[in-house]
């Protein structure tokens, strides 16, 4: 259900019907005034409808039925189609694609409303010249069904991008103004848009391999578009890899229409800045050794106190150990911060995501716990003098907390190594089976997934097959941040750019061997690896470079094989295209060190169905591992996808295989 943001009506869905994609789900949806319960709007499709959205204020509602954009005003009096074009295979109006909704928008809406609701902006994808995937259905048909999804690999043509206003008041629409491009010849993408005032419309776009980014400033009202020299110098502002953690950040706006805010690298780590647009000048309100950023690596500015003149955003720099703030600092000259956080429970808060009302009188603090301690959020008010003050427990998970203490679970032990050849100190986390003695020897098992920007030593609750594996079968885990890992600023982000699949396997083979070494009650014999997607691949590479044996055996599941393979967004952003990087994708491939494979208990795990990784990339390995005589276990899931969940018992069998086959490296 959703709620209009006049509280006069409300939107019930039901009857959702699953497709291969998002974008192809749909469902019913019946619309009613709240203060009568009657349904109004009977008008809107009784079913299929693919995305709803309120207008800003008031009670107007945008739609997406059959790929175009509809918009329903006048108190439902008035159900008007605003696009005509829409096609499953080639033309997506207000609706994302796959690539927009996992790596861009992280949404599937592509429609924006103006602050005052007179105007809605949607973008268009136009996926004609984009090459389609198709993937088999076994079900239980006599013949497999053939899905075609867009779906476009490094090299090749990427869809196009356009954004169109809806002038709610009198029907007309206007094309946005795109600014000059021709430097992006390869193709580009929209990375965000957003109103800047009632009539001011600002996208921001970022060029194919996501090292060069733009925004146009546009008066819809005077339909003019302007280009901003500043973001200009955004063109060149990584030359050592790309553009932000995963994507450009916002522009936040603020009440002045000339200035606005937003996060962009300074000497190498994300910081606030401020933006004038007449001057072309920005002024850093944060600087330092720090990131300003967010746990998901995207927007950190989460509210602007215009009358107290506090900007409030999250940060690494209060944190001793890899986590999250939550600090403030003045807007105005006076660069005067504190922390909003730093004086909450430590074993509970670490890591923050805040949540603000709409005029910042209240924001929820959500805490994402620690080893032992599950999340907690709290409710704090902004009082007379514009600081927040507790108010009121939303929930401490004191249930959680029982039951916890009903299972063996130890407190996690963080540390730091150093990598042969490499400068600085990395990360390491160790999680300790119950019942603990150290003069007993423990295999070890170590979760990886090493992505670009990922961090995966952090002071978070969270209970997977890891704490499962720990406490039931005394093993004790090991996580690991080596080169490329995120929330350290880009020197040491960007060690991988160009070079995926080099340094994550080096790096964990000697963090394992360091761990092996340095610990007396790890049994040096009984070591293993296992990942997941980016994980799998890095399992994979892992296995292939070990010549040492320093591991035993290797699960990956769902796994990247060669970077063709994989979509343009995401590769050619830390690998550019095939064409401008020839060594680094030849070098990147698990297709490679086929006798440390013979050396190692391999396992293989895939589902035919998957949407995102491919089954392409594992049906490659294997027989890549098959023709240098590899004697290895294959498990493939029938018609799953990408998270093993599809088909129902997927899921927790691939767990009840990994487990069986942990058991049998380890002799358990």
């Amino acid at each position: 259900w959703s709620l209009s943001p006049d509280q006069l009506y409300i939107t019930i869905s039901y009857n959702q019907i699953d497709g291969y994609a998002h974008y192809v789900r749909t469902f019913s949806c019946d619309i009613y005034e709240v203060s009568t319960g009657n349904k109004v709007g009977h008008d809107i499709p009784t079913q299929g409808i693919q995305k709803l959205q309120w207008s800003t204020s008031g009670h107007d509602l945008s739609y997406v039925y059959g790929f175009n954009v509809y918009i329903y005003k006048n108190t439902f009096n008035d159900n008007i189609q605003v696009t005509s074009d829409g096609d499953e295979q080639l033309v997506f109006n207000g609706i994302s694609d796959w690539l927009f909704s996992v790596e861009i928008t992280d949404d599937d809406s592509l429609m924006w409303w103006s602050p005052d609701s007179r105007y809605m902006a949607y973008a268009t994808i136009k996926q004609e010249n984009v090459t389609q995937f198709e993937f088999a259905v076994y079900n239980n048909y006599q013949y497999p069904e053939m899905i075609k999804l867009p779906y476009p690999k490094p090299g090749t043509p990427i869809p196009r991008t356009s954004i169109t206003v809806f002038d709610v008041q009198n029907s007309k629409v206007t094309t946005i103004t795109t600014s000059d491009f021709s430097t992006w010849a390869d193709g580009y993408y929209l990375n965000s848009v957003t109103w800047r005032g009632n009539s001011t419309l600002s996208p921001l776009w970022k060029n194919r391999i996501s090292n060069e980014a733009c925004g146009v400033i546009n008066d819809c009202k005077n339909k003019t578009g302007r280009w901003v020299a500043g973001f200009s110098e955004m063109r060149s502002t990584s030359t050592t890899g790309w553009l932000g953690h995963y994507k450009v950040s916002h522009v936040f706006p603020t009440n002045n229409d000339e200035i606005y805010m937003t996060v962009r690298s300074n000497n190498g780590f994300p910081h606030v800045a401020v933006f004038n647009v007449t001057s072309n000048k920005y002024d850093w309100r944060t600087s330092g050794d720090f990131e300003v950023n967010t746990s998901s690596g995207y927007d950190a500015i989460h509210f602007y106190d215009q009358p107290n003149d506090w900007i409030y955003f999250t940060s690494t720099e209060l944190e001793s150990t890899p986590g999250m703030g939550l600090p403030r600092i003045r807007f105005g000259a006076d660069k005067r911060r504190n922390c909003i956080t730093c004086d909450l429970d430590k074993n509970r808060c670490n890591w923050v995501t805040p949540s603000f009302s709409t005029d910042g009188t209240f924001v929820v603090i959500n805490c994402g716990g620690s080893g032992n301690a599950p999340p907690i959020s709290e409710l704090h008010k902004r009082n007379a003098k514009g600081d927040y003050e507790f108010f009121e427990l939303v929930e401490d998970n004191a249930d959680l907390v029982n039951t916890l203490n009903e299972y063996y679970f130890r407190d996690r032990i963080y540390g730091s190594l150093n990598l042969p050849g490499v400068n600085g100190e990395w990360f390491y986390m160790l999680q300790l089976p119950p019942n603990f003695d150290e003069n007993k020897k423990y295999p070890l098992l170590v979760q990886v997934y090493s992505g670009p920007g990922y961090q995966e030593v952090e002071e978070r609750f969270g209970v997977s097959w890891k704490d499962y594996i720990s406490s039931a079968r005394d093993v004790v885990v090991m996580s690991f941040d080596g080169r490329g890992t995120g929330f350290r600023g880009d020197n040491i982000m960007h060690m991988v750019y160009k070079k995926l699949g080099q340094y994550e396997p080096l790096d964990q083979i000697a963090a394992a061997k360091f761990i092996a070494n340095d610990k007396a009650y790890i049994d040096e014999t009984r070591l293993a690896v296992w990942g997941w997607s980016y994980g799998g691949y890095a399992t994979s590479r892992v296995i292939g470079e070990d010549v040492e044996n320093v591991f035993k055996c290797g699960f990956a599941v769902a796994p990247v094989t060669k970077w063709e393979y994989y979509h343009t967004i995401y590769t050619e952003r830390y690998m550019l295209q095939p064409k401008n990087n020839l060594e680094g994708y030849s070098k990147s491939t698990t297709l490679q060190g086929i006798d440390s494979f013979r050396s190692h208990h391999f396992n293989l795990f895939h589902g035919t169905r998957d949407e995102n990784v491919h089954f392409q990339n594992s049906a490659q390995l294997s027989k890549f591992l098959i023709a240098g005589d590899v004697r290895f276990g294959a498990f493939f899931a029938a018609d799953d996808d990408h998270g093993m969940n599809r088909v129902p018992n997927n899921y927790r069998n691939i767990y009840k295989m990994l487990t069986r086959e942990l058991e049998i490296c380890f002799e358990l």
